[in-house]
């Protein structure tokens, strides 16, 4: 089973293409192993179908798994990250609810492993929005492991999405010691600790942590750490705190062009086309790019199990060419792409936290409040009313308003 955490573990980084040849060796090596353990068979399906892009098929198996023994942590924990990695916030909380019973009853749960199921739980009620929930499964969490980061990434989720802004700095300022030690996830609570910031209009604080703690781990290369530094950087263009050619995009490009055409993850596509961002520099690499997205989709196409391409397809590929369309000033066709995807609520496809993903949303808003076509302006009012009722006193919320004040008087 050590080699099977080893390749499931490195499939779920999501960096290399699915057809890399490290995992296509790891891959045969275990079949050749000609287990005859029905759990290790499964694990090892699980992991292939994976490998080919057959995301919910995986975790079909990773359930079945569950269904023969409800404490197999490995296909807990590889079936939760699946989840986020499809958008499914419903099945993120399910796949530990449905069990909570028994990790609660059976005597044989050590008291470490069932503070980690609730920290997963935490987040997954945070994902469908029962926060108060989640709140409660979180701090159960801590109390049994108080180092336990993803339960605390869970509360920041939970602060991040009711708009308690200063609460949450606070929160994490307290906490920093138990999360600022665990290498998978510290850089993307920064990320976290810098949208609070961001929300207050801190530009020059925010700049501080993205010199200091993000710009130092993207040198990985790991693909979770190049997603919060792309969307953070993308997120202070919107705003207007930084231009296209500050020089803090460069390092990001230079750690994706080692990865670019991976496709493993239409999200990690996304943030690859934020950070090339001026056509007259990056022409050749912004056109290869969607060329062979959608070459490795097309490619694909028969399978109709291929869910990869599929949400490349579906999600992906437009919201790529719309991200495209706005670092070209083209904000019609930016909105035309995106509306296809937001309006009809397709958005999770594309997978990530919720908080994650509203930079689309950001980046939809602040299209309409560019052209000079104002058919959509309705469309961003009625955006823009859902955010205050959610998050009433929020900075950014405020500035968005202002934003779309100033679009709908100007002439």
């Amino acid at each position: 089973m050590a080699r099977v955490i080893e390749l499931g573990s490195e499939l779920l980084r999501t960096d290399l293409f699915l057809d890399n040849e490290n995992y296509l060796k790891k891959l045969k090596f275990l079949k050749e192993l000609k287990s005859e353990n029905e759990i290790e068979i499964l694990h090892i399906k699980a992991l292939e179908s994976w490998r080919e892009g057959r995301y919910i098929n995986a975790t079909e198996i990773w359930e079945e798994l569950l269904k023969i023994d409800s404490l197999d942590v490995i296909a807990l924990k590889f079936a939760h990250d699946a989840y986020f990695y499809l958008g499914q916030s419903n099945n993120i909380c399910s796949s530990v609810e449905k069990h909570l019973n028994i990790y609660e009853q059976d005597d044989h749960v050590p008291m470490e492993l069932y503070g980690y199921f609730m920290g997963m739980l935490a987040f997954g009620l945070e994902e469908v929005h029962r926060y108060d929930e989640g709140m409660k499964a979180a701090i159960k969490a801590i109390e049994i492991n108080q180092d336990d980061a993803w339960a605390l990434h869970a509360i920041v989720h939970i602060n991040e999405m009711r708009g308690e802004i200063q609460k949450g700095i606070e929160f994490m300022k307290l906490e920093e010691n138990n999360w600022a030690n665990c290498q998978a996830l510290a850089c993307h609570m920064w990320w976290h600790f810098c949208l609070y910031l961001m929300d207050q209009g801190k530009k020059d604080e925010i700049l501080k942590i993205y010199d200091e703690k993000i710009s130092i781990f993207i040198e990985s290369i790991t693909p979770l750490d190049l997603v919060d530094a792309s969307a953070l950087l993308f997120r202070l263009y919107l705003e207007g705190m930084i231009e296209k050619n500050d020089n803090r995009w460069e390092k990001v490009r230079n750690q994706w062009k080692n990865i670019i055409h991976s496709h493993a993850l239409s999200f990690n596509d996304a943030h690859i086309t934020m950070v090339f961002n001026n056509r007259l520099i990056h022409e050749e690499i912004i056109n290869s790019h969607i060329q062979s997205l959608e070459n490795y989709t097309n490619s694909k196409s028969n399978d109709v199990n291929h869910t990869c391409a599929l949400v490349h397809q579906q999600v992906g590929i437009p919201i790529c060419k719309a991200i495209n369309a706005f670092n070209d000033s083209k904000f019609d066709e930016t909105i035309q792409l995106l509306k296809d995807v937001i309006l009809p609520g397709k958005t999770h496809l594309i997978g990530g936290s919720n908080a994650q993903r509203d930079v689309f949303e950001l980046l939809f808003l602040h299209a309409i409040f560019n052209s000079p076509n104002k058919e959509n302006h309705p469309i961003a009012k009625s955006l823009l009313d859902k955010r205050l009722e959610k998050k009433p006193h929020s900075g950014q919320n405020q500035r968005l308003v202002q934003r779309f004040e100033n679009a709908t008087t100007k002439q």
